[in-house]
């Protein structure tokens, strides 16, 4: 059978949904191609925070604050929900050596807008009793939130098919097509081609791959953690916290299985009360479950006492882990690429997908649109080249090579 659409999207995540959501609405006639669920990969392995404490102003925070404020937007106009919530944040100092770092930190952010302050130890035990009395400081952001990430994917995703998209599940692409140097369509693993103009790559951990087929290159280093979800609990003082892990914090006292997994603390607490706890981090290549994601978890929740002790008495009903498909420098990677003609990139974004992902996704769509001035350089495929391929600089904390 052959048949196709102006703009086919591989990837039903936050990023491939949102796309999707985009541009139906003006109109353009496009499928969703997802080979197993909605929210079935890294999109579905997250807590779903939308932490405005770790930001700082260069190269995210532009998407970081759009992607804050369509979030709102967005629950006020789609019509299934996704709690959508917003939460204020902590992030935890551990090491006293970090707080004139964390005040100089603030001072920036204050400068550009973002409501956030530095609550030294004496205060914190007001803001937050349940966080360890030792730790030196916090830095507090009344306007984080947080939302359901399976609930997100499907609310898109719904909207798109009310304007007109058609989401194609169980669908996987093994084939893209490209003739005299443009894009074609793409070949399914049912035998079926699909004819379009424009092949979007928002396919999470399998971004290379598709890529691969279409003749180019999107380079994907893939970083696998886990998650721990309790049973529901009372409130446990602010809903999002984390461990800040940067700056003079980074020399840390970590034990070796906090060391092996590369293990900080992550908090999230939903709407129902359970808590959602990481972090870990590892070069994929480990099965998803198994030996290695036990050992993490049991760092994960060693760790998480030292700041939340209150957890030590709480039940565990439940782990996870996904891929965090980061890009080489740890930015996004929007855009189209050179060759194949209308082979568009919207990947690479690591754990930042619900962070910064719906206003990547937004900024993409405009650019097929023609409706944007373009996509900032530092986002596009073009800083790549396969004789990059062996000179990457990555890190999982995101920080600066």
């Amino acid at each position: 059978m052959k048949y196709g659409h102006e703009v086919l999207i591989v990837g039903g995540g936050v990023i491939g949904t949102a796309m999707a959501h985009y541009l139906a609405k003006e109109g353009v006639d496009l499928g969703l191609i997802e080979r197993g669920n909605l929210a079935c990969g890294t999109s579905g392995a997250t807590m779903g925070n939308l932490s405005l404490h770790n930001r700082m102003p260069g190269p995210w925070w532009d998407l970081a604050m759009t992607s804050r404020s369509l979030y709102e937007q967005l629950a006020g106009c789609l019509k299934t929900d996704f709690e959508f919530e917003v939460v204020s944040s902590l992030m935890l100092i551990d090491n006293i050596r970090a707080v004139a770092w964390a005040e100089r930190r603030v001072t920036i952010q204050r400068e550009v807008g973002l409501d956030v302050e530095f609550v030294p130890q004496e205060r914190l035990k007001e803001l937050d009793n349940t966080v360890a009395r030792d730790i030196a400081g916090a830095v507090y952001c009344p306007p984080s939130a947080r939302l359901n990430p399976f609930l997100l994917c499907h609310a898109l995703a719904k909207s798109a098919s009310e304007h007109g998209a058609t989401i194609y599940r169980h669908t996987e692409v093994v084939d893209v097509e490209v003739e005299h140097g443009s894009v074609t369509g793409i070949r399914t693993d049912r035998g079926e081609k699909m004819a379009c103009d424009v092949v979007v790559d928002a396919a999470g951990a399998s971004a290379d791959r598709i890529a691969q087929m279409a003749g180019t290159y999107i380079p994907v280093v893939k970083n696998r953690g886990v998650l721990v979800v309790t049973e529901s609990v009372p409130p446990v003082g602010v809903r999002i916290k984390g461990e800040c892990t940067e700056g003079a914090a980074g020399d840390r006292h970590l034990n070796p299985l906090e060391s092996r997994y590369d293990i900080h603390l992550v908090f999230s607490q939903t709407k129902s009360g359970n808590c959602l706890i990481g972090r870990s981090g590892e070069s994929d290549g480990a099965g998803s479950q198994g030996p290695n994601s036990l050992e993490a978890a049991v760092g994960i929740l060693r760790r998480a006492v030292r700041f939340i002790p209150a957890l030590r008495y709480v039940a565990i009903i439940r782990t996870f882990s996904g891929v965090r498909p980061y890009s080489p420098d740890t930015l996004p990677i929007l855009g189209e690429v050179e060759e194949p003609r209308g082979f568009v990139a919207a990947c690479g974004f690591g754990d930042k997908g619900i962070g910064l992902g719906v206003a990547g996704a937004r900024l993409v769509a405009r650019s097929i649109l023609n409706q944007s001035a373009g996509i900032p350089e530092v986002f596009t495929p073009r800083r790549f080249s396969k004789k990059s391929e062996d000179n990457t600089c990555f890190n999982a904390d995101s920080r600066r090579c």
